[in-house]
């Protein structure tokens, strides 16, 4: 997904989401990558494998995107690990 939007002229690139099951950052629920889009938008093709809720192409804004795959998968918070995902 990355590869196809920087193709296409945007700046994009690829993140590693972590979804956390404590604020300590002791214990990792999972990890997941995904492609942040002009560093305000997640661009994820394959969130459907944490539920059905998500559409198969899912676009979101990434405090909404993140807020809500946290809730969806019950860690107590999702980030992502590189902390400065937004650098082109």
């Amino acid at each position: 997904m990355t590869d196809a939007a920087v193709q296409e002229g945007f700046s994009a690139r690829t993140v590693t989401v972590a979804g956390w099951m404590d604020h300590e950052e002791r214990i990792l629920g999972y990890l997941h990558h995904v492609t942040v889009c002009g560093g305000e938008w997640v661009l994820d093709g394959t969130a459907r494998q944490f539920g059905k809720v998500f559409p198969a192409a899912w676009v979101a804004p990434t405090r909404e995107y993140l807020d809500a795959l946290a809730g969806a998968t019950r860690v107590e918070y999702a980030t992502f690990l590189d902390h400065s995902p937004f650098q082109g």
